[in-house]
């Protein structure tokens, strides 16, 4: 992996000597809908199952590292992120493997001493240390895993990008009065939102006959965004082929352009009424900070048909973070929700009122501290987009 210090700053960066052109390239408003693009069946195979069409071959292992290292995606970074990717070997070394049956840890445990499947319920389970939740962006490596099943024309390369913590959300909030707003401000959720690891996924499609970038997917909050190949131009490009990706600041969302990627939009209550509150998530991105360059870091972990062992860790059942553990709703939180509704009106509305309204919609932004689990547990793993 190629590293460097970007000038006037301590914190490293994995980068390599094409630097992303950003100070010239173009962004292009996406008018794609989350569930965009003609997306093919959630079996992965869809229309391709037919026995009637020509036989397709997989890519070679030397094909599929061609591949990733013409088209693999540039990660950009927001300017104000704290919470980085960091390698699996660099989350172990500052984590506790726990049994919750003994109460038995493991400090600092290896690949090696993970559990595999079957998974007996929730017994174990993996705490980072606090001072940890920075990650390590000097350590960081996109996980490759390669999926392609007989009758496929294409190959999905999966990035698996991985962050040792997964920062607070922030709410765009707007006030409401007989249904116009009367003042609007962000709120930090803290620590909404927030919890242990994070695995976030960039699809690349290629042609098995072309070789060529045909398609991408974009994971977003535990939803996903395709481009077909007449959509790839709105992405910036790293170089002439590598498509440029942003990661949302805390929450580390995928999207193909620099905004504010509104979300999760809830209005309370949902009918007019002489008081009212929107709430949306931000997911900001922004150009200027640091970046990884997934054409050469990156360790592919599975993929099959090349004969390439599957990576150990991979077979880990259980949470990359601890289990039991939530967030709530606080009362300075909705202090602060309601300031940015309402400016100093907050300040002399009768609080019950206020939490009436408020209430119902939050739910939707508390979460947990407990960490997800590992890719091959999700349905990205398997083709289902």
């Amino acid at each position: 992996m190629d590293s460097a210090l970007l000038a006037g700053t301590t914190r490293p960066i994995a980068m390599s000597t094409n630097v992303p052109r950003h100070a010239d390239s173009r962004v292009v408003a996406s008018s794609i809908v989350p569930s965009g693009g003609s997306i093919p069946p959630r079996s992965g195979i869809g229309l391709w199952d037919n026995p009637e069409l020509d036989e397709s071959f997989p890519l070679s292992e030397q094909e599929l590292r061609t591949a990733i290292s013409t088209y693999g995606p540039v990660v950009q970074f927001h300017p104000a992120e704290i919470y980085n990717m960091c390698s699996i070997d660099w989350f172990l070394q500052h984590s506790k493997l726990h049994d919750g049956n003994t109460g038995a840890e493991i400090n600092h445990p290896t690949v090696r001493q993970l559990p595999a499947a079957p998974p007996e319920d929730s017994r174990y389970w993996l705490m980072l240390d606090d001072s940890a939740k920075g990650g390590d962006l000097s350590t960081a490596k996109a996980y490759v895993h390669a999926y392609w099943i007989p009758g496929m024309p294409y190959t999905d390369i999966q990035f698996w990008l991985f962050y040792a913590y997964n920062g607070p959300g922030t709410a765009h909030v707007n006030g409401l009065a007989f249904d116009k707003i009367v003042h609007s401000s962000d709120v930090d959720l803290a620590p909404l939102g927030e919890h242990y690891g994070d695995w976030e996924c960039c699809v690349l499609r290629i042609d098995n006959t072309t070789k060529r970038l045909v398609g991408a997917y974009l994971t977003q909050h535990g939803s996903r965004q395709y481009f077909d190949e007449s959509q790839l131009g709105q992405f910036e490009r790293g170089n002439d082929q590598q498509i440029v990706v942003y990661s949302s600041r805390n929450g580390h969302a995928l999207y193909a352009e620099q905004g504010p990627n509104i979300t999760e939009h809830h209005r309370v209550p949902k009918r007019a009424w002489p008081v009212g509150i929107e709430f949306s998530l931000r997911n900001d991105t922004a150009a200027g900070g640091h970046w990884i360059d997934c054409s050469k870091n990156y360790e592919i972990v599975s993929a099959g048909w090349t004969g390439i062992s599957t990576a150990q860790w991979l077979n880990y059942p259980y949470r990359w973070g601890p289990e039991g553990t939530k967030t709530d709703l606080r009362a300075d939180i909705v202090a602060n929700i309601l300031h940015a509704a309402f400016g100093r009106l907050s300040i002399v509305m009768p609080s019950r009122a206020i939490l009436r309204i408020a209430r119902p919609s939050l739910p939707s932004y508390r979460d947990d501290l407990n960490g997800p689990y590992g890719p091959m547990q999700k349905d990205a793993w398997k083709g289902q987009y």
